[in-house]
């Protein structure tokens, strides 16, 4: 590695994908760290480097062929299954460096250490078990609350309910008379047959006459505030939805576009009321939470209305591989089968399909961006009303230093934030922040992590 990318390296904080380590003096925990990386979004191992505070000690390798020669045995012994990795050497100040570049494995797969499992969660490896095991197969769609089997029986669905969906699949039901509802659902993937016809779980949850009976957490709770204050006192209203999907969805929107109301404003010289948010925006963000929430979590959906903001809340933090720089371009479903009869319903623009669009109907609206939140078993959007102060950007604005990134894709196949930082004389931090905001605006791609992050056009 070049002297100067490992010096921005090693000024870099531990992190979710980054840990220092003096020697190699503790395989277990060295090799725990290798498992919590590949668990969860990759990483890299930098040897020889000790973090005080902040500040790097730079002890050095000694031997590091010797070195990266143990490595390989540790990983290739101790942990399953056989991991993609990278190794690289480093000098700087006279010494020896040894970087271990783990890649994460696919969703359909854990990695293992002496019949452990971890997960990285910030600078810490944590060992999973229990509960928490069965949380992360989950979501790595090793455990689908879709496949379970449900309760109910073929009495129990709504058959208008389904011919309402075979209606917008474009199929006229009347003209396939009678009906076997039975391999219908089937086709559908919401039931099969074993020794006796079997409903899934996704099944009440599109088609049940009482979804209560069988999800009662189908829920969306709208709670209306006056002001910017979560009160009691402050509360106006307080309604719970529960329905199957399709009618939970409409109900629900409708209900929070007339409580999030409209203002007044100028326009051509008169004045008239416009939405205090874009319907269009409203709509994708409801989407989303129904379609990607956590429905083994017994909570609903909960919406908040204030008069400056909207906030949707959802069970069900991110996946695994996902984060709330790159969940908008990485196209994963915790609910496959609910996100497919969605798209069957007619809801399918939302589903993280629309984020960029979000971001663009409420910059042209004159609105501030909205907010995404991982807040750890939950995910949250925050959306600023017409009445919020908060700060505005203006519509895919680029300054100089992004144009000058821009020009430089014109002649070359990508570049590095290093090499953006040199050419227009700023920070790594500024660097970073200009060339995600132009991300964010669909001019470029990200792709890679750490030191094989680069940014190419879209």
């Amino acid at each position: 590695m070049e002297q100067s990318l490992f010096k921005e390296l090693a000024a870099l904080d531990e992190g979710a994908s980054l840990e220092f380590k003096r020697s190699l003096s503790d395989s277990d925990k060295i090799c725990q760290t290798i498992c919590a990386f590949a668990n969860t979004t990759g990483g890299l191992v930098v040897f020889g480097i000790q973090k005080q505070g902040r500040k790097p000690i730079f002890a050095g390798i000694g031997d590091t062929d010797a070195a990266q020669r143990e490595l390989q045995n540790w990983i290739h012994n101790n942990l399953r299954p056989q991991l993609r990795y990278s190794l690289d050497t480093a000098r700087l100040e006279g010494r020896q460096f040894v970087l271990l570049t783990i890649e994460p494995l696919p969703l359909s797969e854990i990695c293992s250490f002496k019949h452990g499992v971890w997960r990285r969660s910030g600078s810490a490896n944590i060992e999973l078990s229990g509960e928490h095991l069965v949380t992360f197969l989950r979501e790595r769609g090793m455990l689908s609350f879709e496949e379970l089997h449900s309760p109910a029986r073929l009495g129990d669905m709504d058959t208008g309910k389904i011919r309402n969906l075979l209606r917008a699949r474009r199929v006229v039901p009347e003209e396939h008379e009678p009906i076997n509802y039975r391999t219908v659902l089937e086709s559908m993937g919401v039931a099969v047959t074993l020794d006796r016809f079997i409903l899934k779980k996704s099944a009440p949850l599109f088609f049940a006459k009482d979804v209560s009976k069988f999800q009662p957490n189908c829920e969306v709770r709208i709670v209306r505030f006056r002001g910017g204050e979560h009160t009691l006192e402050a509360k106006d209203e307080d309604k719970r939805h529960v329905d199957t999907i399709p009618e939970l969805l409409r109900t629900a929107f409708d209900a929070i576009i007339r409580m999030v109301g409209a203002v007044s404003a100028i326009k051509h010289g008169q004045r008239a009321d416009i939405p205090a948010l874009p319907a269009e925006v409203v709509r994708e963000a409801l989407t989303n939470a129904v379609g990607h929430r956590d429905y083994i979590d017994p909570n609903g959906i909960l919406v908040e209305v204030y008069d400056d903001r909207l906030q949707i809340t959802n069970p069900g933090s991110l996946l695994s591989g996902q984060t709330i720089k790159n969940f908008a371009d990485t196209r994963r479903h915790r609910n496959p089968t609910v996100h497919r009869l969605l798209n069957d319903a007619g809801w399918g623009e939302g589903l993280y399909f629309g984020i960029k669009l979000m971001y663009r109907k409420m910059r042209e609206g004159g609105f501030p961006d909205p907010e995404f939140q991982d807040l750890g078993g939950y995910f949250r959007v925050v959306l600023h009303t017409a009445r919020s102060h908060r700060k505005r950007k203006p519509m895919d604005v680029v300054n100089e230093r992004q144009a000058k990134a821009i020009a430089y894709l014109e002649r070359h196949k990508s570049i590095r934030t290093s090499e953006y930082a040199r050419i227009v004389e700023v920070s790594t931090v500024t660097a970073v922040k200009d060339l995600n905001e132009l991300v964010r605006q669909g001019r470029l791609k990200k792709v890679g992590t750490y030191r094989g992050a680069h940014y190419t056009k879209s």
